[in-house]
C-alpha cells in the first residue's frame, strides 16, 4: 500500500527495540490495534511499515540495508520508547530514530509541521511504555534539539512500571490512563500531522522550529536543564531508615515509593519518577543542588522506622530554591494507620503546592488488611 504522499514509501514507520516485543508481543498488538483505529479515523487507507524480525540490530560486519533506508522515507516515525530504547549502541536508536530525524530535517516537508490550529507538531511521534530516567530524556532532547513530547502508554502502581495493556482498568492505574483512549489520541495526533502535511497553505509553512505549542494530544517532559521550573513540581527523595538494622531499609524505601505514587496520581503536579530520584539515596548533596539537577521547585524528604506494630515517620517539604522548609511533621502511629499516613502526607503536600487531591486521586482503599503481607510486599 503506497503512502498518501507520492514522494514517500509509507505513511508511518514503527521503530522499537525487538526485545520489547518478545514475551507479550506488546508492539505487535499495538500496531494491529492502531491499524484498526486508523481505519475509523481516516477516509483513506494509511500504510504502516512494521518489521517483526525477532533480531535486534545488525552484526558488526553488516551494513544498513538500502531497503530500510527507503522504508525510512515515511511521513511519520512512531518510536516505541521503552526503558531500553535510548541505547546509543542499538540499531533502533542509531539507524531508525536518529536516521529519520536527519532525513526529515533535510527533506522538502521538514521535520516540524505547522498544524491547522497554529500549533507545531513533529513528524516524530513518540509513545512511551515505561517511565524514563533523566539520562534517556536528555539523550532524546539532545538529538531532537526540542522538548520531549509523547503519548503515554504506561501502567503505574506501587512497584510497577510497565506497558499499558488493553485489559488494564483505569481505576487501578495511578496515571488513570485507558489503553483505548491513548490509542484514540495517537490516531488523532497522526491525523493532525498528516493534515498539516497535506494542506500547508491552510496550516502554514512546515519546517518551523519547535518552540510553539505542540499537538494537544501530546504530553511534554522537559529536561531538567531547562531554566523554567514548574511551580508545582516535586521530587520525593529516598527516605532515610532510622533503624540500626540495615535489613530494615526496605521499609523506608517502601514509604518513599508509596508516597511518590500517591503524589503521581495528582494531575496538577509534576512528580519526578522513582528511577530518577533513587540515585540520591545516601547523597551528601543539598536540596537546592538536587532540585536544580531534577528541574523541580520542591523537595520532599523524610525518614522512617518500624518496630513491632509501631511506625515513626518524619516528613519535611522544602522550597528548594530558597532552601527553606515550609512544612514538617512527625507521625508516630500504629502500623494499622500506615496507609492513611501515606494519604495524609500526599494531601498536605498537594495543599502546600496549591493543588487538590480529588476523591478519585486518593487511595482510600488499603492494598491489604494484612500487615504481615504488606511487610512482605515491601521486602519485594
Amino acid at each position: 500500500m503506497p503512502s498518501l504522499h507520492p514522494d514517500y514509501e509509507y505513511d508511518i514507520f514503527i521503530s522499537y527495540r525487538h526485545k520489547d516485543n518478545r514475551s507479550e508481543k506488546w508492539v505487535t498488538q499495538f500496531v494491529h490495534a492502531l491499524k484498526e483505529e486508523l481505519e475509523g479515523t481516516f477516509k483513506e487507507p494509511i500504510s504502516i511499515y512494521f518489521d517483526e524480525n525477532p533480531y535486534d540490530g545488525l552484526l558488526e560486519n553488516h551494513s544498513v540495508d538500502q531497503s530500510l533506508s527507503n522504508k525510512l522515507k515515511s511521513l511519520i516515525l512512531i518510536p516505541v520508547v521503552s526503558q531500553t530504547y535510548c541505547d546509543t549502541k542499538s540499531y533502533a536508536w542509531q539507524h531508525e530514530f536518529c536516521a529519520f530525524n536527519r532525513i526529515a530535517q533535510k527533506d522538502t516537508i521538514g521535520r516540524d509541521i505547522r498544524l491547522g490550529n497554529g500549533n507545531v507538531a513533529s513528524r516524530i511521534l513518540p509513545i512511551t511504555i515505561h517511565d524514563l530516567n533523566l539520562e534517556d530524556i536528555n539523550l532524546i532532547e539532545a538529538e531532537l534539539q526540542a522538548k520531549f513530547r509523547y503519548i503515554e502508554f504506561t501502567y503505574r502502581s506501587p512497584g510497577v512500571n510497565r506497558a499499558l495493556r488493553k485489559e488494564d482498568k483505569r481505576e487501578d492505574n495511578i496515571g488513570r490512563l485507558s489503553y483505548r483512549d491513548q490509542l484514540n489520541k495517537t490516531a488523532n495526533a497522526l491525523k493532525e500531522i498528516i493534515q498539516g502535511i497535506q494542506s500547508p497553505d491552510k496550516s502554514g509553512y512546515s519546517g518551523i522550529p519547535i518552540g510553539d505549542e505542540d499537538s494537544t494530544y501530546l504530553k511534554s517532559k522537559t529536561s531538567p536543564k531547562s531554566d523554567e521550573t514548574n511551580e508545582k513540581s516535586i521530587a520525593v527523595l529516598p527516605f532515610v531508615s532510622l533503624a540500626q538494622d540495615s535489613s530494615q531499609e526496605y521499609f523506608a524505601d517502601g514509604m518513599t515509593e508509596n508516597i511518590l505514587m500517591q503524589l503521581a496520581g495528582v494531575r496538577e503536579l509534576k512528580v519526578i519518577s522513582r528511577t530518577s530520584v533513587m540515585k540520591y539515596k545516601k547523597t551528601d548533596k543539598l536540596a537546592p543542588e538536587i532540585a536544580a539537577e531534577l528541574g523541580v521547585k520542591y523537595i520532599l524528604e523524610g525518614s522512617a522506622q518500624s518496630h513491632n506494630n509501631k511506625v515513626r515517620i518524619n516528613v519535611q517539604l522544602i522550597d528548594a530554591k530558597k532552601d527553606d522548609p515550609i512544612w514538617s511533621k512527625v507521625f508516630l502511629e500504629s502500623m494499622d494507620d500506615i496507609f492513611s499516613i501515606q494519604d495524609k502526607v500526599a494531601e498536605v503536600v498537594a495543599q502546600q503546592l496549591k493543588s487538590s487531591i480529588s476523591p478519585a486521586d486518593k487511595s482510600h482503599q488499603k492494598p491489604t488488611q494484612n500487615l504481615e503481607a504488606y511487610d512482605l510486599f515491601l521486602k519485594g
